[in-house]
């Protein structure tokens, strides 16, 4: 199937004639020579020189044909060809002439013929031995022995393919082609194709000057064959086939951190995600809308599969994701879209209302009352009740979930009676507004006294019991009562002794005497005195008796 040039050497005129051209499959050429002009064509008069120039990719001859070197008498006589192989590797110092075997004593004589017993060498000389039936050719009168010169042309080295390597999978998409430098090439030529015939080729580049070359065309996603052609002087040999996966596909990255829909008190937060397959960068967005036209962070140099941004995200709400890069620019699918809210700021002070402070009371159970700002991130009330006013080491009442979601101008809450203060004194309370970053800003603290004790009893002083008394609107006094929380007075007259029904009630007296406001009527009347302290708790004097008689 190799283009092959035979030659004739004429000595008489120092020329080479062309006898024909051998383009593929076996054939016979013949050239006659008479043998009046027989030592025009010997050189030396000896020697009968035949050249083949070989134009294919081999740089030596697997095969020796012999029709290539038959010669033929002008005579209707019988004979025979046989021939040896000599080497050399300067032209000049040649081998023993051999034959199939390798050895001096065995000759080709049949086509074709392998010459894997002959030393490989640069060039190959073949030895012509030519014989006869009739005797009248033998001795001197007869043919002689002619050598038969073949001088090889330089044929190029194969080129040795090194990368990528055969059977690799590679995710550059204009990847770069390496190989050995093969002998004799002036230049070479790359093809890549999807399938190993190299029928279309996908890619190729000739004229290329160096052992290596890189992809100008991205490739896309498949399976590729590639090899290399050697171009030397006057041939080409070509390189073994080698075949490489080009995958660019990249993994999902999975988003960890900040949660979706979380609020966050940092205005710098750090960004995390699982690992992407195949990722060598990671590209961070952040945007204020869920396209992000416009994002205020684009950070595609991420090594890590996290990322701490340096300048600090306004108040509100953000976008953000991520996808991968590799080392060769090829970009993954970006991961879903998270939302999250930058709130550094807490909510506004709330302002107390009731139990005001300083004040006493005896209900363990009380209500608290409190009014104050809003806040567009609002999640719940917290308060705090604890007989120690650093609200530390255990705080005795601590919730931090009241009305979740239920921000109003005024809000009361009562403690409950599985949470009741359990000892008198002095106790502390505040109210806090939580957002959904976590932030609470508490109220001043005020306190509260609790005291159960009611005061001691007052003493009636007059009218005197059983007295008698001649005005409608007598004068009543009582021994007064001492009471850390102040106290107060109730004047009660009933014409019954269980106070059913009552004559006269005069409640809120802040002294120890009292004249009645109206008249009694002529009766017997029974009085007492209740004194009533400021948290609450009542005591009750002795009942005494008296009777109105004006007549």
């Amino acid at each position: 199937g190799e283009n092959v040039g035979v030659y004739i050497y004429r000595d008489s005129d120092n020329n080479w004639i062309l006898i024909e051209n051998l383009t593929g499959g076996e054939s016979t050429i013949s050239y006659v020579i008479s043998s009046f002009d027989i030592e025009n064509y010997l050189e030396g008069g000896e020697n009968l020189k035949i050249m083949y120039e070989d134009f294919g990719s081999d740089d030596t001859q697997d095969n020796l044909y012999l029709d290539l070197c038959i010669l033929q008498m002008n005579r209707l006589d019988n004979s025979e060809v046989l021939i040896q192989v000599s080497t050399s590797s300067d032209n000049l110092h040649w081998g023993e002439n051999l034959g199939p075997d390798g050895t001096p004593g065995t000759y080709f004589t049949s086509s074709p013929a392998s010459l894997e017993n002959i030393p490989e060498n640069r060039y190959i000389r073949y030895i012509v031995y030519f014989r006869s039936e009739n005797e009248w050719l033998s001795g001197e009168n007869g043919p002689k022995v002619f050598e038969v010169v073949i001088y090889a042309r330089p044929c190029v080295g194969e080129p040795l393919l090194s990368s990528p390597e055969n059977g690799s999978t590679i995710r550059d998409n204009t990847p770069l082609f390496q190989w050995a430098p093969a002998e004799d090439a002036v230049e070479y030529r790359i093809l890549v194709d999807n399938d190993p015939d190299f029928s279309s080729p996908l890619y190729s580049k000739a004229e290329i000057g160096e052992n290596r070359h890189e992809c100008e065309n991205a490739l896309p996603d498949g399976t590729y064959y590639w090899k290399v052609v050697a171009v030397g002087l006057e041939n080409e040999r070509e390189s073994q086939v080698w075949c490489f996966t080009l995958s660019t596909r990249l993994g999902i990255p999975t988003l960890r951190l900040p949660e979706n829909g979380s609020y966050l008190d940092d205005n710098t937060p750090r960004f995390e995600w699982e690992n992407a397959e195949n990722a060598d960068w990671y590209q961070l967005q952040i945007s204020s809308s869920p396209d992000f036209r416009s994002p205020i962070y684009d950070n595609s140099n991420v090594a890590e599969n996290s990322c701490e941004i340096e300048n600090a995200l306004p108040e509100g709400r953000w976008y953000w994701r991520v996808r991968g890069r590799d080392n060769w620019n090829n970009l993954g699918e970006w991961s879903e879209v998270r939302e999250f809210v930058v709130d550094v700021s807490p909510p506004a002070r709330l302002s107390l209302l009731s139990p005001s402070d300083g004040s006493f009371t005896n209900n363990s159970t009380p209500t608290f009352s409190w009014s104050g700002g809003s806040d567009a991130n609002f999640l719940s009330y917290c308060l705090q009740v604890d007989n120690n006013d650093n609200f530390d080491d255990g705080v005795f009442y601590d919730n931090d979930n009241l009305f979740a979601g239920q921000w109003s101008t005024i809000k009361s809450y009562k403690l409950p009676q599985e949470n009741a203060l359990n000892l008198d004194g002095w106790w502390y309370w505040r109210v806090g507004a939580r957002d959904r970053a976590g932030h609470v800003r508490w109220s001043e603290k005020w306190k509260l006294l609790l005291d159960r004790s009611p005061p001691s009893a007052p003493s009636n002083l007059l009218p005197e019991n059983c007295s008698f008394e001649n005005s409608k609107r007598p004068t009543f006094r009582w021994s007064g009562v001492e009471d850390p929380s102040g106290v107060t007075y109730r004047l009660q007259i009933s014409t019954s002794s269980t106070f059913s029904t009552l004559v006269y009630d005069k409640a809120g007296i802040a002294g120890t005497s009292h004249t009645l406001e109206n008249d009694l009527p002529d009766n017997v009347y029974y009085w007492r005195v209740v004194v009533r302290d400021g948290a609450g708790n009542e005591n009750a004097s002795e009942t005494l008796r008296f009777t109105v008689d004006t007549l």
